[in-house]
């Protein structure tokens, strides 16, 4: 749903061609470009012209800014090869890219300029319908986890008890994140909702005994996540007048996208509906979910380590 580009500065020498490549990517379509190498800006305003110079400037910033050229990874860069050199090179010992795109086509990985529109690799699902079990619910948003460094899990009702639908998406979603192909990631978070309900099983951990959902956490959920990382749960109440905890998300630094069903494992046959959230809806989202947000009222929050 969510997919880097490796694309050669050189292609946009020109103001026609960089408009006309701007238009295929961006967070909306689900497809981004790789600043690589870090010089990528210098190397693109390399043209005689200072009005071309001034018009790809203010064309790279804009990029920049909504976040279709993004530095989101490691960038090792060996200035006596050539541009796609280092690509493939990356491509192959550190993270693939979607494509690497440039007036190159010597493997399957690349893509020539000319015929980008029809590549198959240029072919991105916004949405889709999906089994719901956790390598797949785990496959479609693993593109996007890997390129990012702040992920939200968003689902009011996960439970960490040790018969869980959670465990098997969760272990799945933490993989993802952190795969040997990932970017560094900064912080991981779970929200959920604060469940307020009477007492009438002590083993229910959804409860409102801040100490039985934690300890539930420790004992199942942290041998899910992988040693020396961590996640930190924040359990929140819906405001007065306010909006409900319902939707489900993965939130990141980048997109999010919605699981209709939930984040847990379903039964077999059944699917869930998952669809890219980018612009006003992830804006909202995202910022409903900060750690000082006023989308709702915090009740408790606690970091399970993993083991």
């Amino acid at each position: 749903m969510m997919y880097e580009y490796a694309v050669d500065p050189v292609l946009f020498s020109s103001v026609e061609r960089a408009r006309y490549l701007r238009q295929l990517f961006g967070r909306d379509k689900g497809r981004i470009i790789a600043y690589f190498p870090e010089q990528w800006k210098d190397i693109v305003e390399q043209t005689d012209s200072p009005l071309e110079r001034v018009r790809l400037r203010n064309l790279v910033i804009g990029m920049l800014k909504d976040r279709t050229l993004f530095r989101c990874r490691r960038c090792d860069y060996n200035k006596k090869l050539y541009w796609w050199e280092n690509a493939l090179n990356h491509h192959v010992q550190l993270r693939e890219f979607r494509a690497i795109i440039s007036k190159q086509a010597t493997r399957d990985c690349f893509v020539h300029i000319d015929e980008l529109e029809e590549n198959p690799k240029m072919s991105i699902k916004l949405e889709a319908v999906i089994p719901r079990i956790a390598s797949e619910m785990a496959k479609v948003a693993a593109p996007l986890l890997q390129l990012s460094s702040e992920i939200r899990f968003v689902d009011p009702y996960f439970d960490p008890t040790e018969k869980s639908n959670y465990h098997a998406t969760f272990k799945a979603f933490m993989d993802a994140a952190h795969s040997e192909s990932s970017i560094p990631v900064t912080e991981i978070q779970f929200h959920l909702k604060y469940n307020n309900r009477k007492n009438k099983d002590p083993n229910d951990y959804n409860l409102n005994d801040s100490g039985n959902f934690e300890d539930a956490c420790i004992k199942n959920i942290s041998p899910l996540i992988p040693n020396g990382k961590k996640v930190t749960f924040f359990r929140w109440k819906n405001m007065r007048n306010g909006d409900g905890l319902h939707p489900r998300y993965i939130l990141t630094n980048i997109a999010g996208i919605s699981y209709d069903y939930g984040l847990d494992q379903g039964f077999l046959g059944q699917t869930t509906d998952v669809k890219l959230i980018t612009g006003e809806i992830f804006n909202t989202r995202w910022n409903q979910f900060k750690r000082d947000g006023a989308g709702f009222r915090p009740m408790d929050q606690f970091v399970i380590n993993g083991k």
